[in-house]
């Protein structure tokens, strides 16, 4: 899907979206710019999940983690990788 024209921009998988299909959606999409993962309590897992899935990525500007939960392991691995991310403006998180 990389370099896909038909590739959505911005992925909405709150709600208890991100399991299963949604992961598989951004693992494939590398080029999205904004993700919303909202309210999925991913926990400390899903955080370290994430952080391994967003290694490609190099294009998300804005990611919502509003009510997800990711303890201070899941925290610590997706602040690692969005370090390498230089496009990200807006992290929502609490």
């Amino acid at each position: 899907m990389q370099g896909d024209c038909a590739a959505p921009r911005k992925l909405r998988l709150g709600r208890g979206r991100w399991a299963g299909a949604g992961r598989e959606t951004l693992r494939l999409n590398t080029t999205v710019t904004s993700l919303y993962l909202g309210n999925n309590n991913l926990g400390e897992g899903g955080g370290r999940a994430l952080a391994e899935t967003l290694r490609l990525n190099t294009s998300l500007t804005l990611l919502n983690l509003y009510y997800n939960d990711l303890g201070e392991g899941g925290g610590r691995s997706l602040a690692e990788t969005l370090r390498l991310n230089t496009l990200l403006t807006l992290l929502k998180h609490y």
